[in-house]
């Protein structure tokens, strides 16, 4: 007798028939779904321009110098702390000339000693100031 077949054939003869064949299509269906070993599964919601966007800008901002390395950036407090330090410095200059050359010297030489020095101190004070970055 040979075995039909149909439906009245039992399961597990149905599963020998198979066992053996080609089943080149299913198998190709089935790694193409699958993801390739090592690499994460890909997430359609993330773009990888955007991605590659935003680590550009980081690395923008990070300011990374010539060897790779991340320095960090210098205070501007310390930078208007000069400038005022150099502001008042002047001042007290201003201050101390004009005692020396008006009241102790006195008469039109102090006067003109004292715009001399007032103007040199407004030149320097104003050369180191505008120089502080």
């Amino acid at each position: 007798m040979t075995p039909q077949m149909g439906s009245s054939e039992p399961l597990h003869e149905q599963s020998k028939s198979t066992y053996g064949q080609y089943e080149g299509n299913q198998a190709f269906t089935q790694q193409q779904f699958e993801t390739p070993y090592g690499q994460p599964p890909h997430n359609e919601t993330i773009d990888d321009d955007f991605v590659e966007a935003v680590a550009q800008r980081i690395a923008q901002r990070l300011g990374q110098g010539a060897a790779g390395k991340v320095y960090p950036q210098p205070q501007p407090f310390d930078k208007n702390v000069l400038r005022i330090a150099l502001a008042v410095i002047s001042m007290l200059m201003l201050v101390l000339f004009a005692f020396l050359f008006v009241i102790m010297v006195g008469g039109t030489g102090g006067w003109i000693s004292f715009g001399i020095a007032s103007f040199t101190i407004f030149l320097i004070a104003t050369v180191a100031i505008d120089k502080i970055k």
